[in-house]
């Protein structure tokens, strides 16, 4: 019982992010009925636990679908969510770190950590 419940805990991540690929290629082709479903479902994967090395790019993803579909204001909370798991994950590693410097410095997260919106197809 346990380690079924173990499992599922570090199966979180891997549905949310599932789920959220599911969403980026149903928004690549034009599908947003199926790319509302996919968010919504990556979101509600999340809901309750701590799991950053997921939300990051899920919430990056749930504010290029809102921006896409004019809703500005859940697009803006989507990317300042997206941006401070981006700096949790970055604060937790020593400032001279060279993982930290790699992490920040490509090209989703720095657009992230900007503040700028992500362009479909980045990352």
């Amino acid at each position: 019982m346990i380690g079924s419940a173990c499992c599922q805990l570090q199966a979180l991540p891997f549905k949310a992010l599932a789920w959220e690929v599911n969403a980026r290629i149903a928004m690549a082709v034009s599908e947003p009925e199926q790319a509302q479903d996919c968010r919504t479902k990556a979101l509600t994967a999340m809901d309750g636990f701590e799991v950053p090395l997921a939300e990051w790019r899920v919430h990056a993803t749930a504010a290029e679908f809102s921006e896409l579909h004019g809703h500005s204001r859940a697009a803006k909370h989507h990317r300042e969510l997206s941006r401070a798991t981006v700096l949790r994950l970055a604060h937790s590693l020593p400032e001279d770190d060279p993982l930290r410097r790699t992490f920040l410095s490509t090209p989703p997260i720095s657009t992230i950590v900007a503040g700028a919106r992500l362009v479909q197809g980045s990352g």
